[in-house]
């Protein structure tokens, strides 16, 4: 119970109820008076049952007296109809929250507390009765469920929660836990030890070291004492601790023994304030003043302690500068709010007397407690629109932020209506595990579609996926993100099979081509029909090569489709790759026909036309030794031959005509001739007949000329004689 209700009442309000606490069971709150005065406590019993209620009230009869507060009764709360009990309103604060606002108490303080707490513990324990034959264990005792208020002359220490309380027994329990709070309980509690007075012993030791150091439990179920953590305390206060502390149950004193060793700290302690003042200096950071209270209390201690000591204040120091290089931006950003929280958990466990720090535990807490709230449906947002990622990394965040929160006290829930209380702030680490397995079994439904829709792609079955589509409409309703998303990816994928669709006619041609008895591309047909099945007929043409790529994006992005595909893919490539390594064949035979006498160019140019029609077709691909563009560049040098060896015909031939006009009848017939020779096989009977024409009249011109030409020798050479 926070003693802000006594220091400054707050006003009245319309409900007249203070907030406290809560947890996922319990809910503490105040009933205030006109005035705004706190009158009475209130524990309601969010789960469990009216008998829960019973026992506690029947615990807080058995345990009346001084240091517990009075339990007025059963009853059941109009608001929410769960029962409650109602409490005297005690005054003061729980020790957790006294040493998280001020930092460890002096000696004296400590004692004192821990004074008035054995009381009313042995109290317990000698409330003997015909249902307590051996007394009472309180089986609870921890910082928060110890209230201190302290009077100027004397402090009131109260225990609460009685909801753990037992008759001390020495029945052996079994395997069952039979302690109250994990890193509080002893160490027999965990072995089903009876619960009896050494129980409450070793609480109280975890209490007063709390006290002395800020320590809370860490990690380990059971804590153990640590004696470097009191090394600065006086020796018969980290003794006292100790031996509260002890693993083994007979080994701890009892209260008479407890109350005389306090009652000697008291009087001897003074010679240690030195010591005790270097401690809490110490503790926040104050290292001057640490270092000259040391000095002052080297006179009562022992040279090799006083070098622990001297080389601790040292560690210390190191720690501090390394503390304060750490970047600390709180912010309500969850990742960055979590890292924050670790910083001041880490730093209020070094030095839990830093004002600093201690300030930042305030406002890292109290942006947590505004954060957390939105977390739960900030998750199933992301849930309904299909980010698992983003809402694990949601939760995870708010989980690391809450871990490292368990060390900085309960959130403040300041203004909160008792029940109007966020339930993650009520348990978060329940709620959390409540959001994270919807997360989990909304991520596996969302995994489920998609598996459906996959399952519709493989078989090719629109109707599968229509159905799948309607499935996550009644999940996530037909305007959600995942629904829109599993509609545009059946969209993409229509588009994609038909562009496969599309290359029938392609594909049809390049069969024809295959060489009878060559590959069997008859699975790759059968699977372009089923996609013209779903996707209707191809508005455009996808050549083979087109086709390849359509295939290999869709085996890329759909990796369940691999499988489906093989038997359509395999035949293509591989009657693609034989279509290109023949083109590469035939290349080469050109470009040696090029350079041959006479050059065949009309072989050459219908493989030339061959060549074309498997490139507009999109059958030539790159191969492993040779690219495709390789071969176009072969093509078009072949093709570039090809008309050299027309123009130079064509020049030849131009040029006998010319002979023959101007009466050069041996040089027509050699140009002539040449063509013939060179040109064999001409593209078409059009270029032959007239190259054949000229040669012929040219060849009877030169016949002609040749027989004058003997006869006008003979004439002369009869003359001659005749002369």
């Amino acid at each position: 119970m926070d003693s802000d209700l006594d220091r400054n009442p707050p006003s009245a309000a319309p409900t007249r109820r203070r907030l406290i606490g809560c947890s996922r069971d319990r809910t503490l709150f105040a009933v205030v008076d006109d005035g705004g005065r706190p009158i009475e406590l209130v524990k309601r019993f969010e789960s469990g049952s009216p008998t829960d209620a019973e026992h506690e009230l029947a615990a807080s009869d058995l345990a009346r007296g001084p240091g517990v507060p009075r339990c007025r009764g059963v009853s059941t709360d109009p608001a929410t109809g769960r029962p409650t009990l109602t409490f005297d309103w005690t005054r003061g604060v729980d020790l957790a929250e006294l040493v998280r606002r001020e930092g460890p108490l002096s000696v004296p303080r400590a004692v004192a507390i821990a004074r008035g707490l054995a009381d009313v513990l042995r109290r317990l324990h000698e409330s003997l009765g015909p249902n307590a034959p051996l007394g009472l264990v309180h089986r609870d005792v921890k910082p928060s469920n110890v209230l201190v208020h302290e009077g100027d002359e004397r402090v009131e220490v109260s225990v609460i929660d009685l909801e753990h309380l037992v008759p001390a027994s020495h029945d052996h329990v079994g395997a069952t836990f039979t302690g109250g709070t994990i890193g509080f309980a002893p160490p027999e509690a965990h072995r089903g030890a009876p619960p009896n007075g050494a129980f409450d012993v070793y609480g109280f030791g975890c209490c007063v070291r709390f006290l002395l150091t800020g320590e809370l439990p860490r990690g380990a179920r059971v804590p153990t004492f640590r004696g470097r953590s009191m090394s600065w305390t006086p020796d018969s206060v980290r003794d006292l601790v100790a031996d509260s502390m002890s693993p083994v149950a007979d080994q701890r004193p009892t209260w008479a023994a407890i109350l005389d060793r306090l009652d000697a700290i008291e009087t001897s302690w003074r010679g240690s304030r030195a010591l005790d003042s270097a401690r809490r200096a110490m503790s926040a950071a104050d290292f001057v003043r640490a270092e000259s209270s040391l000095d002052t209390a080297a006179a009562t201690l022992s040279t090799d302690r006083l070098a622990r000591l001297r080389a601790d204040l040292e560690r210390r120091r190191h720690t501090w500068s390394r503390l304060d290089t750490l970047p600390f931006a709180a912010s309500p950003d969850l990742d960055s709010l979590a890292r924050a929280v670790r910083t001041v958990a880490l730093g209020l466990s070094r030095f839990p007397g830093n004002a600093i720090w201690r300030e930042r535990r305030i406002e890292v807490l109290e942006l947590l407690a505004a954060s957390l709230p939105t977390v739960p449906a900030e998750a199933k947002r992301n849930e309904r629109q299909g980010h698992f990622v983003h809402a694990r990394r949601i939760l995870e965040a708010a989980r690391r932020a809450i871990h490292a929160a368990t060390r900085l006290g309960n959130l403040p829930l300041d203004g909160f209506d008792p029940d109007q209380v966020p339930p993650i702030l009520r348990s978060p680490l329940h709620v959390l595990a409540l959001a994270e397995q919807s997360a989990e079994s909304a991520e596996s439904r969302h995994s489920d579609l998609i598996r459906r829709v996959e399952a519709a792609e493989t078989a090719l079955d629109p109707h599968s996926a229509e159905s799948a589509i309607d499935a996550a409409v009644a999940a996530y309703g037909g305007a959600s993100e995942v629904t829109a998303g599993l509609k545009e990816r059946l969209h993409e994928f229509e588009f994609v099979i038909g562009r496969i669709a599309g290359g029938r006619t392609a594909l049809a041609e390049v069969d024809a081509t295959m060489p009878e008895g060559g590959l069997d591309l008859s699975p790759t047909f059968a699977f372009l029909e089923r996609c013209a099945a779903w996707a209707g007929e191809a508005s455009s043409r996808t050549s083979c090569r087109e086709l390849v790529r359509e295939f290999d994006a869709l085996r890329r992005d759909r990796p369940h489709l691999r499988e489906a595909t093989e038997l359509a893919v395999v035949p293509l490539h591989s009657a693609l790759a034989s279509l290109t390594d023949d083109a590469w064949e035939q290349v080469e035979s050109a470009q040696s026909d090029l350079e041959s006498v006479p050059i065949p160019i009309r072989p050459l140019q219908a493989t030339l036309n061959q060549l074309d029609r498997l490139e507009l077709l999109g059958a030539l691909v790159d191969r492993p030794d040779r690219t495709r563009g390789q071969l176009i560049d072969a093509i078009e040098s072949v093709r570039l031959g090809v008309e050299r060896a027309r123009a130079t015909r064509d020049r030849l031939a131009r040029g006998a005509r010319q002979a023959m006009d101007q009466g050069h009848l041996t040089t027509a017939l050699y140009e002539l001739e040449r063509v013939a020779s060179n040109f064999e096989d001409e593209t078409s009977q059009a270029h032959r007949a007239p190259i054949r024409d000229h040669y012929a009249r040219a060849k009877e011109l030169k016949q002609r000329v040749e027989v004058a030409l003997r006869q006008n020798h003979d004439l002369a050479t009869r003359f001659q004689r005749a002369v």
